[in-house]
């Protein structure tokens, strides 16, 4: 089963600030049945300015000490891309990593604040003409979305993906964002599932009640498709491509 977003690189962002912790996080993902588990620190202008080398680099010496305790766990490297840092100053589109196999695919993340709905369609129609498919991190999380559920349609319908946390399922955000999250589950607008882990202590308490949820609201068969990465079409290879 494919964990499309965490946040367990040491050292990175806000996640884990020592390898041992990551190591729990990996080893508690496993058990769940976690098997192919996307590295995906924040990359965002003025607080997490992770370049392409700088993750490829971590994500290559986290493999190399913690590999060989999960032989059976493969790790992709990617980004978390900020709405506000997908563009330089010039208009074209930053070195943040995407992921896919044979076609480029971004984990967008979305302000907290409020943001014109029109700019996310823009940014994501410009993303498009450059050849790079929006995958929505956890959607659910934000409350403007929340106040207009037929944007979740509009966007699915503009042909991106939305990833919901594992974790809103549990009341790990609150009750708005879980029965948002479980709106999206009911409504067939699910397309990837990440436990967006940042904290051991976290990802205890709320991965495994919320696994259990997505299970009961997506059932056994449509969980089974999201866990493959058939939905975006990226299985257990995961490639990793750069833009530039």
């Amino acid at each position: 089963m494919i964990d499309l977003h965490t946040h367990i690189l040491p050292g990175l962002d806000d996640g884990p600030k020592t390898i041992e912790e990551s190591a729990e996080i990996v080893a508690l993902l496993a058990d769940l049945g976690f098997d192919h588990i996307f590295l995906t620190p924040h990359f965002r202008q003025g607080f997490f300015e992770n370049s392409a080398e700088t993750v490829r680099a971590a994500a290559d010496a986290f493999r190399n000490a913690v590999g060989g305790r999960f032989p059976s766990v493969r790790f992709t490297a990617a980004h978390e891309v900020h709405l506000g840092s997908v563009f330089d100053s010039e208009g074209k589109v930053r070195g943040f990593l995407c992921f896919g196999n044979g076609h480029r695919q971004v984990l967008l993340e979305l302000p907290r604040q409020q943001f014109p709905f029109e700019l996310l369609l823009h940014t994501i129609e410009r993303l498009f003409s450059a050849g790079i498919c929006v995958v929505l991190a956890h959607p659910e999380k934000h409350g403007e979305l929340a106040e207009h559920p037929e944007r979740f349609r509009e966007l699915c319908e503009r042909g991106v993906k939305l990833q919901v946390n594992i974790t809103s399922l549990s009341g790990f955000e609150g009750r708005r964002v879980r029965k948002t999250a479980e709106m999206l589950c009911g409504s067939g607008m699910v397309h990837a599932v990440g436990t967006d882990s940042h904290r051991f202590a976290d990802a205890a308490r709320f991965v495994p009640k919320g696994l259990r949820r997505a299970g009961e609201l997506l059932g056994e068969e449509r969980m089974s498709v999201i866990g493959s990465g058939e939905e975006l079409q990226i299985g257990q290879t995961g490639e990793i491509l750069t833009w530039s």
